[in-house]
């Protein structure tokens, strides 16, 4: 073999190899522009790790067309507990709103025992599970829906990190709805049920109107607790196009 050969057969590897690295260094820059992460927090914690009354809010968005993939919208309370945290969890076909607050185990018991309809996860944990009647009221109109609420005592919430301890006999309590769209596909079952169509459509309507969401639950032993959702300062802070990926632009399945 030629000594000429031999430098261009090493020439044509080095340059392979050098286009395949460029390529895929490429590849890798265009995929992490194309789903940056961006994070947003209305009021930055200034001498503590903990967020407390604030919007945060995390989306990722593709770079080059704008359009979210995903995203999370979440209120952090100033008094956890006593105050309701609510997030909004969004996915291209579905979105979960849910509220969650703490409550005193002896407030809920049924003679001497906490209602579990999910008894089998208590080994996790969920120690009550128990209907409560919820009304949803937005200016002189209100919704009245039996809504199943949960709660655990491994900790007092899975959404944020918080400078509260668990203590023993105190719960981490928590309700949900889950919200199915249209772009989810056709061979994939499942839909929004009633109630959650009607729970949609109450809260959708507060956020496009800037208008405030009060929450009312009633347990079965007459526990009444009550929280608030200022829409209004959500929608002041959180991007329009996030909203409309999360409620305002969406339509149920």
């Amino acid at each position: 073999m030629s000594l000429y050969f031999l430098e261009n057969q090493i020439d044509h590897s080095v340059s392979k190899l050098n286009l395949k690295l460029v390529i895929g260094l490429l590849l890798s820059t265009s995929l992490t522009v194309a789903h940056a992460e961006n994070l947003l927090i209305e009021n930055p914690p200034k001498e503590s790790q903990y967020i407390s009354d604030s919007w945060v809010v995390k989306y990722q968005a593709n770079d080059f067309t704008d359009e979210i993939s995903n995203a999370t919208v979440l209120y952090i309370p100033k008094n956890y507990g006593k105050e309701a945290a609510i997030q909004l969890r969004c996915k291209p076909f579905f979105t979960n709103f849910s509220l969650q607050y703490t409550e005193q185990e002896k407030n809920l018991l049924d003679d001497g025992k906490l209602p579990n309809a999910s008894a089998k996860f208590a080994k996790h944990g969920y120690i009550y599970d128990d209907k409560q009647s919820l009304k949803v009221t937005v200016k002189d109109n209100y919704e009245n829906y039996n809504v199943s609420v949960g709660g655990q005592n491994k900790h007092l919430t899975n959404l944020f990190k918080t400078e509260k301890k668990i203590q023993p006999g105190l719960l981490g309590m928590s309700f949900f709805y889950s919200f199915t769209f249209q772009e989810m596909p056709s061979f994939r079952p499942g839909k929004t049920p009633d109630d959650a169509k009607d729970f949609f459509e109450q809260i959708n309507q507060a956020v496009k109107n800037n208008q405030t969401v009060k929450f009312k639950l009633e347990s079965n032993q007459d526990l009444v607790r009550k929280f608030e959702w200022n829409t209004q300062r959500m929608n002041a802070f959180v991007p329009q196009e996030v909203m409309d990926f999360c409620l305002t632009n969406r339509k149920l399945k």
